[in-house]
């Protein structure tokens, strides 16, 4: 009988971890399209001791995401802190971009929910750390580390050797004025590649590592059909070879058509 308990206690055990890696395994895929953190708590974010009130809900951070063209997703951070011997509840809902994410407290958690009684967040480096009891978790938002605006063609072209991989923000293809291409390394991207506008050529265009997130305020400017325009030098404020979505609007920085 005491066997029977034994095995019925490991096999549960060993159900529960793989649902904790399964949930953990989900958000990972979900926030590799985060391209902003907003809204940080700083009593919950980074701070040394919880001091806020027991057996309430309040929340931590906002999440961006963009899953396609210019559609976006909001992803709320919530924590309920512990009250006496009932242990606190840590998850991430889904929340629509206009709506503050106190009106998400009791929404269901996108993946399984977490309990704890000792909490500790951390944010840091475009890196998301969760310490809950002897559980940890971490989430790197690799799509916020390519900012347009940190994208240098004379300092960020690929020197490497040809197993290298690329990072989110090189440039891996490079498109000279007259056409001709000085530089083409794409199949080394560790996070795929999209076009950018940075050159006169108006039949191809060069390309970066990273998930495409065009339009986007601090991101590259997405490119219209450029013959279509009619316009001459592409490289002017509100260019009309550009565009952007929102109230960000088309500069030209260093050749490259940004959305500010």
């Amino acid at each position: 009988m005491r066997l029977l308990q034994l095995i019925i206690t490991l096999i549960f055990i060993s159900s529960c971890r793989d649902v904790d890696q399964k949930s953990s395994s989900y958000l990972h895929d979900k926030f590799l399209s985060v391209y902003e953190v907003i809204e940080l708590n700083e009593r919950l974010v980074n701070a040394n001791e919880l001091k806020l009130a027991p057996g309430a809900w309040h929340s931590a951070m906002r999440l961006k995401a963009r899953v396609n063209n210019f559609k976006t997703i909001d992803y709320c951070l919530l924590v309920k802190t512990p009250y006496e011997v009932e242990p606190g509840e840590l998850k991430f809902v889904q929340a629509a971009s206009d709506t503050k994410c106190s009106e998400y407290f009791f929404s269901p958690a996108i993946a399984q929910a977490l309990s704890f009684y000792n909490l500790k967040i951390n944010y840091a480096d475009y890196a998301l750390s969760l310490r809950l009891d002897k559980k940890s978790y971490d989430y790197k938002f690799k799509n916020i580390q390519s900012k347009a605006l940190e994208i240098s063609l004379g300092s960020l072209e690929y020197q490497g050797t040809p197993d290298r991989v690329l990072a989110d923000g090189v440039i891996c293809k490079k498109v000279e004025d007259d056409c001709s291409v000085s530089l083409d390394q794409c199949n080394l991207c560790e996070n795929g590649h999209y076009y950018v506008k940075n050159g006169h050529c108006s039949s191809s265009y060069s390309k970066v590592c990273g998930i495409d997130n065009c339009g986007a305020k601090g991101e590259p400017a997405c490119i219209r059909g450029e013959v279509a325009t009619g316009v001459k030098d592409y490289c002017i404020q509100d260019s009309p070879v550009g565009f952007c979505s929102g109230s960000a609007r088309v500069a030209c920085v260093n050749k490259l058509l940004i959305c500010e």
